[in-house]
């Protein structure tokens, strides 16, 4: 009897470990989630921000990847300390460093997945002034979060700019071909970029024959002739009062593009397109039947970022009064002299090919009716491409004139 006791007092308490096992990994689980969903948000923010503070300064067509930019700042970040580590909290959205490394290696898992019809590469390159050497607790966290490859150059060398600007080349499949301009700054200490590519088939291809030559209207109320794509098809489709919005799926509806058209002008819209109505709209979309009309367009866009981080309120990090003591040994006067985008989008019938390139330079020193409804795109209009499972958005633009797309 007593044995029979023991028995049953040691299922009970291996029952109470599995329980309290289970329970522990189910709270991990949420907390990494909880984690990953503060760093989405935070990103998502930094896309609707930055394409107001770009597009306000031009009429001309606008394609940025905020996650691009997003991951170039998580390194940096790993290097700042004092009044500039505390303004990029704000823009980053997390406080403590580790936190903000594990959410953005967490992140990366899961938005590498293996995605039917969908090739998405990321890829991280540190090149560092052979005149220098990194703090040991930065070259760590940059390895084990970020999988960067770290390189120690000649600045003075130039085939150092061949160099940076073959592995842009080579990780965005030649999409991006240069990123930094020689001869280099002998008084810049290091390079920190990220580059992202993205090669995503339609999920309902548009039929190339059905392309047909259209109208698109400009600002100047002008018009230009464009490819215009054309499909009819059950879609994830949004009409209010002022513009329309679609849902384009990718693969098997992994990632997606979002178009938004406004029916008035654009720049009367441009206030309206926020983080916050933007997620609200997403619980309005309702599966529809949809003649869609898209042009077949392809974009190159480049800026400097400077200026619109400074307004976003990562204003030290800029001058003399940043603080990036934990980068390097040899000294703390270092700053971010540029930070520089280049991005590519093709958009054609069988899907999207988008690629970005971030450079971070630091130096010392619905409608009525019984058809389908249609949705014309052939105006002004904003588009987001997300990741569906983590809502991430990879890519966001205004397209105010299409360029042909190269034969």
């Amino acid at each position: 009897m007593q044995k029979i006791v023991m028995v049953i007092l040691l299922v009970s308490i291996l029952a109470a470990c599995a329980t309290s096992n289970v329970e522990n990994e189910e709270d991990e689980r949420d907390h990494v989630e909880g984690e990953v969903n503060t760093l989405v948000h935070a990103n998502n923010q930094l896309a609707f921000d930055l394409l107001a503070e770009i597009s306000n300064d031009t009429a001309d067509n606008v394609f940025l990847s905020p996650a691009s930019l997003y991951i170039a700042l998580s390194l940096v970040y790993n290097g700042a300390d004092g009044e500039t580590k505390s303004e990029m909290d704000e823009l980053l959205g997390f406080k403590e460093v580790n936190q903000l490394n594990q959410s953005n290696q967490s992140f990366y898992q899961q938005l590498m997945n293996e995605k039917s019809g969908i090739t998405l590469q990321i890829a991280n390159s540190i090149w560092l002034n052979d005149e220098f050497q990194f703090q040991r607790d930065f070259q760590d966290s940059m390895n084990e979060f970020y999988e960067a490859e770290i390189s120690e150059v000649d600045i003075a060398d130039p085939s150092t700019t061949d160099l940076i600007n073959n592995w842009v080349k080579e990780n965005t499949e030649g999409r991006i071909e240069e990123i930094v301009e020689g001869p280099l700054d002998p008084e810049i200490v290091t390079f920190l970029i990220n580059a992202i590519y993205l090669d995503a088939a339609w999920q309902h291809a548009f039929d190339s024959n059905s392309t047909h030559t259209s109208e698109f209207h400009l600002l100047d109320n002008s018009t230009k002739e464009v490819e215009m794509m054309m499909q009819v098809e059950q879609f994830d489709y949004l009409e209010q009062s002022d513009f329309q919005g679609i849902v384009l799926p990718y693969g098997d509806g992994q990632m997606s593009m979002q178009i938004f058209l406004p029916k008035e002008g654009i720049d009367d819209f441009d206030e309206k397109f926020t983080l916050e109505k933007w997620e609200s709209w997403q619980h309005d979309f309702q599966k529809e039947d949809v003649q869609v009309m898209l042009p077949a367009f392809e974009v190159e866009f480049e800026a400097t970022l400077n200026e619109a981080l400074e307004d976003l309120g990562m204003t030290t990090a800029f001058n003399e009064h940043a603080n990036f003591s934990k980068l390097v040994k040899e000294t703390d006067e270092v700053y971010i002299s540029e930070i520089k985008q280049k991005t590519f989008l093709l958009v054609d019938e069988e899907g999207t090919e988008a690629a970005g390139a971030t450079s971070v330079e630091m130096s010392t020193t619905s409608m009525p009716g019984n058809g389908p409804s249609v949705m014309e795109i052939n105006r002004p209009f904003f588009l987001v491409i997300i990741d569906e499972q983590t809502d991430a958005i990879l890519f966001t633009g205004k397209i105010t004139e299409p360029p042909a797309r190269s034969k």
